[in-house]
């Protein structure tokens, strides 16, 4: 891990501020980021896409609802895994969004699809892409220019 040191001296305003940082609610940031990144996600489900924006493969059962006009698209047959997404606090500095959702067996259904295994193809609907770090670090970066600006 790399760490940068910064000596400020001689001008007393630009050294509170500096000091002022160590203020920083990081809870409130991670909150932020999280819940943008969870929205995000939730997004992405429903446009069928995985964190890069790529398309999924539609599936069979996606392809059979709508020529029978019953609607419903891939991974969303009657929205049980898209409603099982969800945002929680792994501890004091972490966030995590995950599903425990799994069909009549117990099978975690979610794992399969979203890792293409068991000869599924890979539909991802959880992790994160560049657009999201880039909106992650705009958080960050806004925390940081709303401490230096305080008065």
């Amino acid at each position: 891990m790399k760490f940068m040191t910064i000596y400020v001296s001689g001008q007393a305003e630009l050294e509170a501020k500096i000091q002022g940082l160590a203020h920083i609610d990081t809870q409130a940031i991670l909150d932020e980021g999280a819940a943008i990144i969870f929205n995000r996600m939730r997004s992405r489900f429903l446009r069928e896409t995985d964190p890069t924006g790529v398309r999924w493969p539609q599936s069979k059962a996606a392809q059979r609802r709508a020529k029978s006009g019953r609607g419903g698209g891939t991974l969303f047959d009657v929205g049980k895994l898209f409603r099982s997404l969800q945002l929680y606090s792994v501890g004091t500095n972490q966030r995590a969004i995950g599903t425990n959702a799994s069909n009549l067996a117990g099978f975690p259904y979610p794992v399969v699809h979203n890792f293409g295994l068991a000869g599924f193809p890979m539909r991802q609907f959880l992790g994160f892409g560049n657009d999201d770090v880039k909106l992650m670090s705009d958080v960050v970066i806004k925390h940081i220019l709303e401490q230096l600006t305080k008065k």
